[in-house]
Order: structure tokens, then sequence, then C-alpha cells
């Protein structure tokens, strides 16, 4: 196996990730390459250091509140542009789409208009 192969799978042999024929064919390379053993050596020093860092307590709602916050990031920048003159963001209305640029503004139907996000999550409404 060349060089550029087994850097490319080191991080996922470092991480017991490999198995069979592949981390045969990597331990064999990292035998006789200095330089592939080097790369080694400090993937698995990353992984010892990650392994060794304190783990943060999440709170029960964590990952409701990360998604929610996601989700209106998404939105904010679906109803913004950018000014092609000064490079500033502005809202979509001044950018000439009058607002309603089919994920925003009335639908002029009466139904609830959903957002590009909305529409990529399933049936939620945002």
């Amino acid at each position: 196996m060349r060089c550029r192969k087994v850097r490319s799978l080191l991080s996922a042999a470092c991480s017991d990730e490999l198995g069979g024929r592949q981390l045969a064919a990597v331990r064999e390379h990292l035998a006789s390459c200095p330089s592939c053993r080097k790369e080694s050596a400090y993937y698995s020093s990353i992984g010892q250091a990650t392994r060794e860092m304190p783990r943060e307590a999440l709170s029960d709602d964590f990952n409701t509140r990360l998604l929610n916050r996601i989700a209106g990031a998404i939105c904010r920048d679906e109803n913004q542009g950018v000014s092609a003159e000064t490079g500033a963001t502005v809202p979509l209305a001044s950018a000439g789409t009058n607002g309603n640029d089919g994920r925003s503004g009335d639908s002029g139907s009466g139904e609830p208009v959903r957002s590009r996000a909305a529409d990529d999550a399933g049936d939620a409404d945002i």
C-alpha cells in the first residue's frame, strides 16, 4: 500500500474503524515507513487527548434547543439576501423580491407559508 492511501486510512485505523485486510495492510506499511508512522502517532495522540477531555453534562432539552436555534438561523438566512453593491446582508424585500420569494410572506391562499427548512425537516411549520 502506498503512503497516500495509508494516510487516507489513518484516522479510521487509529479509531479502530478498520478491519481485515485494510488494517493489516496499513500496519504492514507503518512497519516500514517512518513518515507514515509519525503521522499515525499524531492521530493516536489526538485520539488520546480527546478521550482524556472532561465530558460536559448536557441538559435534557439540549437537542431540542439546538435544533430550534439552527432552524431559526436557517429561516433568518432564507429571509435575507446580499447586496451586490456593498456585500451587506439586506432583507429580501429590499433585494427586489417584494418580500414574496415563495418561502416567506403571505401566500395568498390562507395557508401558513413554510420555509425551505420546514420542507426539509418534514411536516412541521416554522
